[in-house]
């Protein structure tokens, strides 16, 4: 944790002081009683988190007007009375957003007492460890130890290995258990199919909770199971980042409760089929997940592995080399320049602007990838959030323009071939 902010860019350390003497001012007590247990200020601590505490800015860092991917994410720890304080808290941070005063719009995710972060903490959600290790202080009503928060106890690197091994060869065999169970119903009671489903997804995402902090999440609903695993790796947000994604996992989690306790229960053929896509697909990232974890407590190291997460994503979902058909190398036929007729040419001068024409897309993709990256860090704990909706649905959009521009060049390789050897040329683009 840093307890300073002068390296930040000036008008960053112009910001966060107005920001931190703007919310102690509206949350003070002005008609204070002398039996109330609120002091003066209700607001404890003022931490920032997110990009801002990453380690290249400096106090000379020029940030440009027009940049809208910054925001300054804070964590606000308050005396008590959470739900007296939280109100004001939101209207006060609506006056600065609305105030034209700040560089860049102030979001606060995190507003709580020190007690419940740290019994978060000991359940498993880390993300406020990560904020504490990475965080920096805007504010405090009085000295603060860089342990802010009381973390889970962790023993050495070897007896983790141990005994997450030991957690993982017996729940994640239970998770494909229940997910063979669904197969088993599938086609012929959609109820069993769906609550065998929910049952997967809920021991898969134990599994991943146990094997990272040795301990069961006892009684905890799915969301809230994927809100823990979340904390700890947002990548595992990336099986539900989108609209239809999100809505599909709200059909998995109510299923638990509805195909008990609702007669009127019921679900297509095809929300099963994407839900059944969507569990394999978080066996796979999990198992991933937590085999990259046992390689990097073998190698000793109790730090969460220093990997590119979506690289993570990629590998855990890229099909076995056993499943991938054998595709055969084959050459396109294509005109000498000397024997080319005007279609031909013409067709040729398309295919040239359609193969120009992909390289914005895939730019913009990359640098989607990257405001993905950063809003993951951005909201550690919050990795579904609007913006990562956003960002999901232009990385659709982009990728329906690539498909289109393929369209068009398989198009335009038929206009560059002769007719006579049409059928020859299909085969050869197919392959």
């Amino acid at each position: 944790m840093r307890f300073t902010f002068t390296h930040l860019p000036a008008q960053v350390q112009s910001d966060l002081t107005h920001i931190a003497k703007f919310l102690v001012e509206e949350t003070k007590v002005t008609d204070k009683s002398p039996y109330d247990r609120y002091t003066p200020s209700r607001i404890r601590h003022i931490m920032l988190h997110g990009c801002f505490t990453e380690d290249h800015w400096t106090a000379e860092t020029v940030l440009r007007p027009d940049e809208v991917s910054y925001r300054y994410n804070i964590m606000v720890i308050v005396s008590a009375h959470l739900c007296d304080i939280l109100p004001i808290l939101e209207r006060a941070i609506a006056q600065l957003n609305q105030s034209g005063e700040l560089s860049f719009p102030v979001v606060a995710e995190i507003i709580d007492t020190k007690g419940r972060i740290d019994k978060k903490l000991r359940n498993g959600y880390l993300a406020y460890d990560q904020i504490q290790t990475r965080g920096v202080l805007i504010y405090s009503r009085g000295d603060i130890t860089r342990d802010l928060f009381t973390p889970l106890d962790q023993p050495d690197a070897e007896k983790h290995y141990l005994q997450a091994k030991d957690y993982f060869d017996q729940s994640y065999p239970l998770a494909q258990l229940f997910l063979s169970g669904a197969r088993s119903f599938k086609g012929k009671d959609h109820c069993a199919t769906a609550f065998m489903l929910t049952l997967s997804a809920e021991q898969t995402y134990t599994t991943f909770m146990v094997v990272h902090i040795l301990k069961y999440p006892s009684g905890r609903p799915l969301w809230e199971l994927r809100e823990l695993a979340e904390s700890i790796h947002p990548e595992l947000s990336m099986v539900w980042s989108g609209l239809r994604e999100e809505q599909n996992f709200y059909l998995l989690a109510r299923a638990f409760r509805d195909v008990r306790f609702s007669a009127n229960y019921s679900i297509t053929d095809s929300d099963l089929n994407l839900m059944f896509g969507y569990v394999e697909d978080l066996h796979k990232l999990v198992r991933h997940i937590c085999q990259i974890k046992f390689d990097a407590l073998k190698a000793g190291s109790l730090a969460k592995p220093n990997k590119d997460w979506l690289e993570i994503v990629a590998q855990a979902l890229r099909p076995d080399a056993d499943d991938e058909p054998e595709v055969p190398q084959t050459t396109i036929p294509f005109p000498s320049p000397n024997s080319r007729t005007a279609e031909q040419e013409e067709a040729l001068e398309k295919l040239s602007t359609a193969i120009s024409g992909i390289e914005g897309p895939c730019s913009e993709l990359h640098t989607i990838a990257d405001i993905l990256r950063s809003l993951s860090e951005l909201n550690s704990n919050m990795a579904c959030s609007c913006e990562f909706y956003l960002m999901a649905q232009f990385l659709q959009e982009r990728i329906k323009v690539i498909e289109g521009l393929y369209g068009q060049m398989i198009h335009i390789f038929e206009e560059l071939q002769p007719r006579d050897d049409m059928p020859a040329k299909r085969d050869a683009v197919t392959s």
